[in-house]
């Protein structure tokens, strides 16, 4: 096609158009999404190792996870279910009564319950009062 547009050139001919290539090395534009997400997956499987083996720190189990995310869901209901809140409350920095986050836990079906420790919830076992 290049030799092409050169002969038109060549022979001066005038015209309108718009001449395109797109070319790609590697990965197809439409996995490059999932190519770069397996990607930071990769570097952070790495990243995590290579901090557990020199500090002997572990990253969260994914249920850990999955629990701090409720309670984070189960305070901001508390929060948009409830008026006369005191500012520390609104501010994060003062827990939900353990009473109300445990009877919401069991009401979804959690086999878990929370415990206040300072300002922070400790998360127990139903077996673990």
């Amino acid at each position: 096609m290049d030799n092409a547009i050169a002969k038109l050139i060549e022979l001066k001919i005038a015209g309108a158009g718009d001449y395109r290539t797109e070319q790609y090395k590697g990965v197809l534009q439409q996995d490059l999404a999932a190519t770069l997400k397996s990607n930071m997956d990769c570097k952070l499987a790495v990243f995590n190792t290579l901090v557990s083996k020199m500090l002997g720190w572990t990253p969260p189990k994914s249920e850990t996870i999955r629990r701090n995310i409720l309670i984070g869901k189960l305070y901001q209901e508390y929060i948009l279910s409830h008026d006369g809140l005191s500012p520390a409350l609104l501010a994060g920095t003062e827990p939900v009564s353990a009473d109300w986050m445990n009877k919401r836990l069991e009401q979804m079906g959690e086999a878990w319950r929370v415990r206040v420790k300072g300002t922070q919830y400790e998360i127990l076992s139903v077996n673990n009062p």
